[in-house]
């Protein structure tokens, strides 16, 4: 056994009878350095000067982990930064980098700086902290949304402003034109066999085509046109799709250009319970 830190050689040197070893120290001693450790914060300064930090963050932690600490601790920017590798280093163990982009932000944002938590303490020989804004904030022109009722376009037809929980929205394809159309039609009588579910509407300008009909309901159920059936303006002919409820009814028949109108003089038929 070879009592010493370290060698940088053995000689064997063989005689007749017996062997001998010779061990070299070497001339340097190389000693391994403090294996990379500890913990870390991001300090962000917002628009107003106010700082928050990010939460603690360890040196394995890749760009995804460091970004979502961010997004908990920097409440500024937390929807508004980005981590990605920056590939200086191979291995955690040698060093850490990452490219830090900014989006959609329309000031100058303040450095980044990287801050050591007391507790974990970096560990390491010679570790240092840099950053260095590769891309400075420049003189692009950024708009934040302008709402809808501040933009205009010209337009022949009447539009609408629509809404969506009370939030502005956008019209399907962006096309908001709005032309009032007075329905037209009235049904003056109506027939229904309980036997047969079957229900005779009768009026005057009612559709023509199955496809303008929107639905129709007599006694809370729907009632389906026979979709071979031929309309003639006057009347209508459909099966309830079930059995009616029981009370004092009069059909209801809305069309694609809204409700068509009962006459005033049109009376409810009775159904039995």
């Amino acid at each position: 056994m070879i009592d010493s830190e370290s060698t940088s050689s053995i000689i064997v040197a063989k005689t007749t009878t017996k062997s001998s070893v010779v061990a070299e120290a070497p001339s340097k001693v190389m000693l391994s350095s403090t294996p990379f450790g500890g913990k870390y914060k991001i300090k962000c300064t917002s628009k107003t000067g106010a700082i928050s930090f990010s939460d603690e963050i360890s040196w394995h932690h890749w760009s995804t982990a460091v970004g979502l600490r961010v997004f908990w601790g920097c409440s500024q920017v937390n929807d508004k930064i980005k981590f990605t590798e920056g590939g200086k280093y191979v291995y955690k163990q040698n060093g850490v980098s990452f490219f830090v982009d900014f989006e959609g932000l329309n000031y100058d944002v303040e450095k980044l700086e990287i801050v050591p938590v007391e507790e974990y303490p970096m560990l390491g020989t010679n570790v240092t902290f840099n950053t260095t804004v590769l891309r400075p904030y420049g003189t692009n022109l950024f708009y934040e949304p302008i709402p809808f009722e501040m933009l205009k376009t010209f337009e022949t037809k009447p539009q609408l402003i629509v809404e969506v929980d009370g939030l502005p929205a956008v019209c399907h394809n962006l096309t908001c034109d709005f032309t009032y159309i007075k329905n037209v039609g009235e049904v003056t009588s109506f027939t229904f066999t309980e036997t047969t579910k079957e229900l005779v509407i009768e009026g005057t300008d009612l559709p023509k085509n199955i496809s303008e009909i929107a639905t129709i309901e007599f006694a809370q159920s729907f009632c389906t046109v026979d979709k071979a059936a031929v309309l003639s303006g006057t009347s209508i002919t459909c099966k309830l799709d079930r059995n009616p409820t029981c009370g004092l009814w009069t059909p209801t028949l809305i069309t694609n250009l809204g409700k068509v109108l009962n006459a005033a003089a049109l009376k409810g038929q009775s159904i039995q319970c």
